[in-house]
């Protein structure tokens, strides 16, 4: 099929290949009447016209896109950050563009990849490696980090998960609870746990408390299960597990219950993020809830900040997660 292009409605509709473009791109000209507008619009509905979004795109400066970095496409959390983003994102007339990043070594291939020219912004959520990479030697189109892993170097919106972990773990130290192991993913435990791993010790080191680190290969919920069965198996006190995430914990709470444990009569449980399903869960989980609508909607706002005004002083935000008790953990 032939492609249709302005010249041709042009010809169709005995006008200039100029009046014809125009129309089609709503200028506001006064020398065109609404007769002519009319006919070159119908033209153009006739001969099956489809304008190049691309070369509409660099005629106005805009592409009314938006490109999402984000770490995970599996993680229950990152979906619905995605979730949000988007229908906040595509309100504004906007579409969302979104590329998985969940390395340093992924960087440059991801870089050469993404179409930074068919996008007006970047948002990217806890991969702070690829944000300072793109400032140091890609920067341009205007970006805005945010999650609990972010660089100060450009707008960010950050999440502090930190203060609800220690909120959590005195909670089940005022309960009598001693034995408590924080159930952490091998590849985040292996670079440093963050502030929930920081924020665990240092209570555990404050109550006069031993910390335990139970490992699982991954957040994958059968990991985490298999991970909870092996140390229950073990033998050793454990009266509570506090895990890195919501998904950890669901696999925990089955584990548990596979290994004819009760929650949380004989182990409680408490995970982080406060996940939808948290809530839906049996029992329902305790949890770390997480600003996650009101980072999203700070995040937009820095990037449309960012994008009328890029030689703005960097914007900041740091919101602070704090605990949610649930009879998971009563």
């Amino acid at each position: 099929m032939a492609v249709i292009t302005m010249r041709d409605i042009a010809r169709q509709a005995s006008v200039s290949q100029a009046t014809v473009s125009l129309v089609l791109n709503d200028s506001k000209n006064a020398f065109i009447s609404e007769a002519t507008r009319d006919r070159v619009r119908a033209t153009a509905r006739e001969l099956g016209y489809r304008p190049n979004q691309n070369a509409r795109a660099l005629a106005r400066g805009k592409t009314d896109t938006i490109g999402l970095w984000i770490k995970s496409l599996h993680s229950t959390f990152y979906m619905q950050l995605l979730n949000e983003l988007d229908q906040i994102v595509t309100g504004e007339g906007y579409s969302l563009i979104i590329s998985r990043n969940t390395s340093l070594q992924e960087t440059s291939s991801i870089m050469q990849a993404f179409p930074m020219q068919s996008v007006d912004g970047i948002i990217a959520v806890d991969i702070p490696e690829t944000v300072e990479h793109y400032n140091r030697y890609t920067s341009g189109t205007p970006l805005v980090n945010l999650g609990s892993q972010y660089s100060g170097s450009v707008d960010y919106v950050a999440a502090e998960l930190g203060t609800g972990t220690q909120e959590a773990i005195r909670y089940l130290i005022g309960r009598g609870k001693r034995a408590i192991a924080l159930l952490i993913d091998s590849p985040s435990h292996s670079a440093g746990g963050g502030e929930r791993e920081t924020a665990y010790r240092a209570v555990m080191q404050e109550a006069g408390l031993v910390p335990e680190i139970l490992l699982a290969e991954s957040q994958a919920h059968q990991h985490a299960r298999d991970a909870v069965i092996a140390r229950v198996r073990a033998g050793a006190p454990l009266e509570a597990i506090f895990c890195y995430n919501d998904d950890m914990a669901i696999g925990a709470n089955r584990g548990l219950h596979d290994a004819g444990r009760r929650v949380p009569e004989d182990i409680v449980l408490i995970g982080c993020d406060d996940i939808n399903e948290a809530r839906f869960l049996e029992p329902p989980l305790s949890s770390i809830g997480h600003p996650r609508t009101e980072m999203c909607l700070l995040a937009w706002q820095f990037l449309q900040n960012r994008m009328r005004d890029p030689k703005m002083e960097i914007q900041t935000a740091l919101l602070s997660g704090h605990f949610i008790p649930r009879a998971s953990s009563q």
